[in-house]
């Protein structure tokens, strides 16, 4: 609210008192608060204030002087002295010799406050009390108990003369909210008070002084009788006797109620009963009958009624059976039991039969029968009595079969233990002959792998590697027949690992790249953005059918492309993802007759295929079983319903499966000639759909990958020269997605008008990627021509090859060309060239080595390797291979001499044999491990071992194995678990780039 602050004074607290035209108030410690001293400041102005020495609050209005003492006001009016009652704004002002001095309208009046003292009041005395009725009546009060409905009279004084000099003030706590001010003088009147007891307290107040001790007086005002506590229990007693009649009347007419609904409820069930019932007199008369009566026996009402039971009398119940009857009634006792009655036709009815008497004060008056027809129940019981004969014969002819069948369950008891120990027995048998098997297979593969990288003759080559390649069909057939006796028994277990998709995808299809490069066949992969990184399952499994699908592929495709795409079947749920792959080819298709059968064991479409291509026809039939217990699903399409990479891959069991973007063409909508099945020579094709359902991995169980700064890729030009359309396609979107700008050209001479179109733009170019086999015009000379284009002289060039030749790496180094990468090309492999060839980083004047994927690749540090080995060729095998990947080899010939070796060097890696003489490699692990304890450390355990059969792995990691590798070992697979295990190793010796990069291109 806002008001005029019109005078301020100050205690010695500090305290600020305001007087306002709005009242007084009070600030201290930042708060403003109204002091309520109505009504005496009411509608009054408040123009001056100050405190005085002793510490009281002067204030000036226009109705005269108060002062503020011990939160009480005390007036000064016109008869204390004042010249006028009103007073002059900011007039009033305290002196050091306490005096207070007050300026009015008609002059100025001091205050001593030393000599003047503020006195309290003396106590007033109530002089008389007079009760008023309604008629104007009056008389004193002479006891302090008033009847209700009359007013009181209070006349009071001090005894201070004048008497104008004396205000009083009234309050009774139960009334009033506060004090009240006498408007009569020495009288207070109360009018009407309601019933109650009751104290008034009077006080009086003198001009310049302190209000008065209060004077008091209690009095009592009895309500009438209806509200004491007599009327209140006559009344709940009228109450109670109300409700206690009310609740009678009740009771009464729901009995009645309930009783005459009893009756007719009971009148309708025994009308509508299914069972008969009829009543008597005491002499056997019958009274009444319902309507099962009627239907049952035939008779009318009127035609039952006055007669007696014996019109149903069939003549073929024992007398006695009558006697008993009437004997137990009579005695007043209900009888139950059998009858054979006649109905009114003659026909026999069985009738389950209770009649019971009804009294009235004890005398019979009459008979109640109720009868149940039972006749369907006799003739079962005559059926069950006939079945039961039947059932014991058969008994007897069951017994006689269960002893012939306990004989036979003997018998086939001793067949069962028998085929136990049989499958036993192969099952030892296959797991032994894998290991005779696999052992010398892996000193055939390992020696010629050992033989094929020595100085040879074309001759000599040419038949090793036809041994090589004899062998490997042969490790082939072997592994498709263990794996297919272990699905059969059920012994197949998988295993729930987490696994980075793109790069185990990568890896699975150069491990096929030999078989690729022999049939001068290229293929191509594309993952989708969208499929996860990271998922769970069993990485081993799943390479298998892959590289089954791959395998086929490549085997019935002889000219064309390979594709194999991942995609998502339908948007990921609860943290599992339809993973859909697809193998495509450009071979020679399967009839649509035979597409069903290819799946089973030891099928294939035709039985010249066999002869034409080889193979067992297992291979599939793993695959499907594979896939069945991933709880996957797989199908054919031949030929594919559209050629791929085309608009979609159709689901053939729905017709709307869409997987590929629509950007990538179909080949047959190029103009250009391409390496797909428009090829002279490509067949129809086929494609295999696999969906598999894969949890997605959590961040923390996935492998780290090799980071790269993708902003230094992001928006420069690529252009991408490729004379496959599927391969432009790929390339064109991992640019896309790592932020580049992607250009294509299907030849050379495209890509030359697109360079001289940049160039004329003035938009040149940041890398150039070229196929290095393309019609009209191959890679190298393309490259050439671009090094003459101006400004291209030393813009970066990367060569992609399906199958690197001798002498590539020299004419890439005399080009300029910066990299050189085999196709499939990894993303990473790729991305990581574009970041060695683009980043700011990089010195252009530096002459730097030729890029290939051994440089972009993690180098393997050199490590001391301890190899557990007891057979001799496979010891130079393993020792050969990890010797030729850098390590330092140290060979013990069974597990004692592995574990006393362990003992007297430090070893970074151990390749542990399973099957060795005097201790094998279960027993010596355990060794070492139970060492390790007490030394703290832990090195780590491959198993090597030529079993291959379910449980092979388990008991290698429950020894203590970290890993196992199956016989015969892969370079490719050794590499593997050493940068698993090794990874965060610190290389000692660097490779050499141009070495590695010879070895690879020879």
């Amino acid at each position: 609210n806002t008001f005029w602050v019109n005078d301020i004074a100050i205690t010695s607290e500090d305290t600020f008192y305001l007087a306002t035209n709005n009242g007084l108030y009070k600030y201290i410690d930042h708060q403003i608060e109204l002091i309520p001293f109505d009504p005496f400041f009411h509608n009054s102005e408040l123009k001056s204030i100050t405190v005085d020495g002793a510490g009281h609050i002067w204030i000036g209005t226009s109705q005269g002087i108060f002062v503020l003492v011990q939160n009480q006001l005390i007036p000064f009016y016109l008869q204390d002295g004042l010249p006028s009652r009103t007073i002059a704004y900011r007039s009033i002002v305290s002196d050091h010799q306490d005096n207070v001095w007050i300026g009015t309208f008609q002059g100025v009046t001091r205050w001593n406050t030393q000599r003047n003292q503020f006195h309290q009041s003396p106590t007033p005395v109530i002089l008389s009390i007079v009760v008023e009725e309604p008629g104007g009546k009056q008389y004193f009060l002479e006891k302090p108990t008033i009847e209700r409905g009359k007013n009181l009279i209070f006349k009071v004084s001090n005894f201070v003369y004048p008497i104008h000099h004396v205000k009083y003030r009234w309050r009774i706590d139960s009334i009033t909210r506060g004090w009240l001010e006498s408007e009569t003088g020495r009288d207070i009147f109360l009018h009407h008070l309601p019933p109650g007891d009751y104290t008034i307290e009077i006080q009086a107040q003198q001009s310049g002084h302190l209000w008065s001790p209060s004077a008091t007086f209690s009095f009592t005002i009895p309500p009438p009788w209806y509200q004491t506590w007599r009327g209140y229990g006559l009344f709940f007693f009228l109450f109670v006797t109300i409700i206690f009649f009310l609740g009678k009347l009740y009771v009464l007419w729901k009995e009645r109620k309930s009783t005459q609904e009893s009756l007719e409820q009971l009148s309708l069930a025994v009308e509508q009963t299914g069972g008969v019932i009829f009543m008597t007199d005491k002499e056997g008369v019958i009274t009444y009958v319902n309507q099962a009566f009627e239907r049952v026996y035939g008779y009318r009402k009127e035609e039952a009624l006055g007669k007696t039971p014996r019109i149903l009398k069939s003549n073929l119940v024992p007398l006695e059976t009558y006697k008993a009857f009437w004997d137990t009634i009579l005695s007043g006792q209900i009888f139950e039991g059998e009858f054979v009655n006649k109905t009114k036709d003659g026909k026999l009815v069985h009738m389950k039969v209770s009649v019971a008497p009804f009294r009235e004060k004890g005398q019979i008056l009459g008979f109640i029968a109720a009868q149940e027809d039972i006749s369907e129940l006799k003739n079962a019981e005559e059926e069950l009595k006939h079945y039961a004969t039947e059932l014991e014969s058969a008994k007897i002819a069951l017994e006689e079969h269960a002893n012939r069948l306990s004989m036979t369950i003997s018998e086939l008891e001793i067949a069962r233990l028998k085929a136990e120990e049989a499958s036993k027995a192969k099952s030892e048998f296959v797991a032994n002959m894998s290991h005779e098997i696999r052992t010398p297979m892996n000193g055939i593969i390992g020696m010629t792998d050992l033989a094929l990288e020595t100085e040879l003759t074309e001759e000599q080559r040419e038949y090793l590697e036809a041994v090589k390649s004899s062998a490997n069909s042969l490790l082939t057939i072997i592994n498709d027949i263990l794996d297919f006796s272990k699905i059969e028994a059920g012994k197949l277990a998988l295993e729930y690992i987490a696994f980075r998709i793109r790069p185990f995808v990568i890896e699975t299809i150069k491990s096929q790249a030999f078989r690729e490069k022999e049939k001068n066949l290229e293929i191509l992969y594309y993952v989708e953005p969208e499929v996860p990184e990271g998922v769970k399952g069993d990485p081993v499994r799943i390479r298998q059918i892959l590289i089954n699908l791959l395998g086929n592929a490549i085997k019935f495709t002889s000219h064309g492309e390979i594709l194999l795409y991942i995609g998502l079947e339908q948007p990921i749920e609860n943290n599992v993802a339809q993973i859909h792959l697809v193998v495509r080819d450009t071979g020679i298709g399967i009839p649509p007759e035979k597409q069903e059968l290819i799946f089973e064991a030891f099928s294939q479409a035709d039985t010249s295929i066999t002869r034409k291509f080889g193979g067992t026809g297992l291979g599939l039939a793993i695959t499907t079983q594979l896939v069945k217990l991933m709880n996957g699903k797989i199908w054919v399409e031949s030929p594919p319903r559209y050629t791929l990479p085309g608009v979609d891959i159709s689901d053939t069991r729905n017709g709307n499966g869409k997987l590929l973007p629509e950007n990538i063409t179909s080949p047959e909508n190029n103009s250009h000639k391409s390496t797909t099945n428009q090829q002279e020579g490509a067949g129809p094709g086929s494609a295999f759909h696999i969906i598999l359902p894969l949890e997605i991995a959590e961040p923390e169980e996935q492998p780290e990958t090799t980071p790269v700064n993708l902003s230094e890729l992001k928006d420069h030009k690529a252009l991408i020269v490729d004379d496959n359309p599927t391969n432009r396609t790929i390339l064109e979107k991992m640019l896309t997605q790592w932020g580049m700008i992607p250009i294509s050209a299907e030849d050379g001479e495209k890509a030359l008008e697109r360079i001289n179109s940049a160039a004329e733009s003035n938009e040149n170019f940041s890398v150039i990627l070229l196929d290095a086999q393309m019609p009209n015009m191959d890679g190298f000379t393309l490259s050439q021509k671009i090094r003459k284009v101006p400004g291209y002289s030393a813009v970066p060039q990367i060569m992609l090859t399906s199958a690197g030749t001798r002498g590539d790496a020299q004419r890439c180094k005399e080009l300029g060309i910066e990299g050189y990468l085999t196709k499939p090309v990894s993303m990473i492999q790729l991305q990581m060239t574009l970041y060695n060839c683009l980043s700011s980083k990089k010195v252009r004047q530096e002459k730097k080595p030729l890029i290939t994927r051994h440089v972009i690749q993690e180098n393997l540090p050199i490590l001391n390797i301890l190899l557990v080995e007891d057979n001799k060729i496979n010891q130079k095998v393993a020792t050969r291979m990890l010797e030729k990947m850098g390590h330092r080899i140290t060979v013990a010939s069974n597990g004692v001499e592995g574990v006393e070796k362990w003992k007297k060097q430090q070893f970074d890696l151990i390749f542990m044999d399973v099957q060795m003489p005097e201790m094998d490699g279960f027993e010596a692990t355990a060794q070492i491990r139970e060492l390790e304890k007490k030394r703290g450390t832990h090195v780590p355990i491959i198993a090597m071992t030529a079993h291959a059969m379910k449980g092979d792995r388990e008991r290698c990691l429950a020894a203590g194995m970290d890993d196992y590798v199956a016989k015969p070992i892969k370079r490719e697979e050794v590499e593997e678990v050493i940068q698993r295990f090794i990874h965060s190793k610190e290389s000692t010796t660097q490779l050499d780039v141009e070495e590695l990069e010879n070895e690879h291109l020879e």
